[in-house]
């Protein structure tokens, strides 16, 4: 369990976090989501302390950071960066296993370490291993950079907005591989991101920051149908330019379930009217002319991961 207790951070008077309380459970997949500026990246450094809390107390199973050693701190803890910064003079089976070199591990046991975690993320040793960086696409330099920080089997793996820089079909397809390898391994996630809609997709709890304080922590279910604030409910909603966007382009693209039960929402409305129909209900029926179809938060939130932003 990772906790904040009254953690503030300050910058030459700029007050970056303002006496954060904050739980992060053990083995959760935990997002900290809000807008530039709000504190998110900073809270997230602070965890492997390549920044310091100017006051408060930071605590990782019972035991504060700043007591642990530094490097056997940081090797419980892996670390993905929105720039991949593979090495470029190292074939990829070599990135990925540069942190178990330096702890002595036998060469054998790194590739075969490293084949391994290539084939968990779909990407064929016997193609990949021997590559250069130079060789792989974006999205292919990022599973090698998620790879990496599993290497050794850290306890925790921190995510500083790995996706944001990649097209919306590679950032869904990094989505369902980093829940699928938070399904398998028994880490703690602690993803950043601006993106309410990836924050919802991802998280099993998500906490929303503001010029360095929670607005709220809950999970996707409870701050769609439930924002506590203003501000949650308008940056859910302003995430994405779905104004222009109907309820209908969410059926042409396969989303939905047929039903039997009456309709409450037409195929005309705007996404928007979904999005807040579904804040009070786990699932809105939606009337086309062949009839009426279910749409779900799942269908929203899997639809929203895919458009590209505007």
């Amino acid at each position: 369990m990772i906790e904040f207790k009254n953690v503030s951070k300050r910058y030459s008077g700029n007050q970056a976090i303002d006496d954060l309380n904050l739980t992060i459970p053990t083995g959760d997949f935990f997002v900290l989501v809000g807008p530039s500026g709000s504190g998110k990246t900073t809270t997230l450094k602070m965890l492997n302390r390549l920044i310091a809390p100017t006051d408060g107390n930071i605590y990782f199973n019972d035991k504060r950071l700043i007591d642990y050693d530094l490097t056997q701190l940081r090797l419980q803890m892996g670390y993905v960066l929105q720039n991949i910064a593979l090495f470029p003079n190292l074939t990829i089976q070599d990135n990925i296993a540069i942190q178990a070199e330096s702890l002595g591990w036998s060469r054998k046991r790194r590739i075969e370490r490293a084949r391994t975690l290539l084939q968990q993320v779909d990407l064929d040793p016997d193609k990949y291993a021997t590559r250069m960086p130079s060789e792989l696409s974006g999205g292919e330099q990022q599973r090698v950079g998620i790879i990496r920080a599993l290497a050794i089997k850290p306890k925790v793996v921190l995510m500083d907005e790995p996706f944001s820089a990649l097209d919306p079909i590679s950032r869904k397809q990094l989505q369902d591989l980093v829940l699928r390898l938070h399904h398998e391994l028994d880490m703690t996630f602690v993803f950043v991101t601006h993106d309410m809609h990836e924050a919802l997709r991802l998280g099993q709890h998500i906490a929303v920051m503001r010029l360095g304080h929670i607005q709220q922590v809950g999970t996707s279910a409870e701050i769609m149908q439930h924002p506590a604030n203003d501000f949650v409910r308008g940056f859910f909603e302003n995430e994405h330019a779905s104004r222009m966007v109907t309820v209908q382009t969410l059926l042409d693209a396969g989303y939905g379930t047929p039903v039997t039960t009456p309709a409450t929402l037409s195929a005309t409305a705007p996404v928007r009217e979904l999005a807040a129909a579904l804040q009070t209900t786990s699932a809105v029926v939606v009337a086309t002319p062949t009839g009426s179809q279910s749409l779900t938060t799942p269908d929203l939130l899997d639809y929203l991961a895919t458009k590209e932003a505007d």
